[in-house]
Parts: C-alpha cells; sequence; structure tokens
C-alpha cells in the first residue's frame, strides 16, 4: 500500500506575494503588522517552505531563511529594524539645521 505524503504543496506564488506586499504596506504599523503576521501563522495553506519564502521576500538582505521558524523571525526581525530606523531619523531630523 502507498504511503500518504505529508508534504504540503506549495502555495502559490500570488499568496506568497500577496503577504509581503501586506507587511511592507504594514510599514512600521504594529497593529497593522501583527494582523498580518497572524494571518500568516494561521494560514492553512501555508507550508515551512512558504513562510520562508515570505521571510526572505519581506527582508531582503542576502541572507535565506531555509524553516518556518527562521522565516518568522526574519519577518520579526525586519520589523523592528524599520522601527529602529525610524525613530533614528526622527532624532536626526531634530539636530538638522533647515
Amino acid at each position: 500500500m502507498a504511503r500518504k505524503s505529508t508534504v504540503k504543496k506549495p502555495a502559490s506564488q500570488a499568496a506568497i506575494a500577496v503577504y509581503a506586499d501586506q507587511l511592507r504596506a504594514a510599514r512600521v504599523d504594529r497593529a497593522g503588522f501583527n494582523a498580518v503576521l497572524e494571518a500568516i501563522r494561521s494560514d492553512p495553506e501555508l507550508g515551512p517552505l512558504d513562510v520562508a519564502t515570505i521571510g526572505n521576500a519581506y527582508a531582503v538582505d542576502g541572507v535565506k531563511a531555509a524553516r518556518r521558524r527562521a522565516g518568522l523571525d526574519r519577518i520579526e526581525k525586519r520589523f523592528i529594524e524599520l522601527v529602529r530606523d525610524q525613530a533614528k531619523r526622527k532624532v536626526a531630523d531634530k539636530f538638522r539645521p533647515i
């Protein structure tokens, strides 16, 4: 008897692109970011490699995630980087001459 495959079929590239675009659109909005991240975590159609692909598309820095947890970590780290960069710019703008 043949074994049933437990590997999930990859999600469509369109779904992956939609999630990556939603993350980019959230920018530094914590509520918007959390909503998209929760949708990614709870989407039953997304497999581990799909989440890693979303993380790679969102956090373009040359490092590639290969697992679900690594993809989620990259997404969260990229959001923190964006928030920190915005805070640094605000402080720098205060001290720049007009």
